[in-house]
């Protein structure tokens, strides 16, 4: 299974310390492989990046995802987070 979690600010350097923050979050929880993130092209004067969870059991994927989103939260990220649990394209 796939997740993609593509996180997006108008400020790079915060975009940038946010999802290296929530990939920390995700490789604590230990429910799959963190791939990234890699930068995506701009849009919407928007930086974007992208991380790819990829795993075995899908429930604990979603459940470890949404953990560190709450995380996030609790943190006051101003980051944009979007979350795609079965992705057909990465974009």
């Amino acid at each position: 299974y796939l997740i993609s979690i593509v996180l997006s600010n108008r400020d790079k350097q915060k975009a940038v310390d946010e999802i290296h923050q929530f990939a920390t979050f995700l490789k604590q929880k230990e429910a799959g492989k963190v791939l990234g993130p890699s930068e995506l092209y701009k849009m919407q004067d928007m930086y974007r990046f992208r991380l790819i969870l990829k795993g075995k059991n899908r429930e604990e994927m979603i459940n470890a995802v949404a953990q560190c989103q709450s995380e996030c939260l609790a943190l006051k990220m101003r980051s944009r987070i979007k979350i795609d649990t079965s992705p057909m394209m990465l974009d």
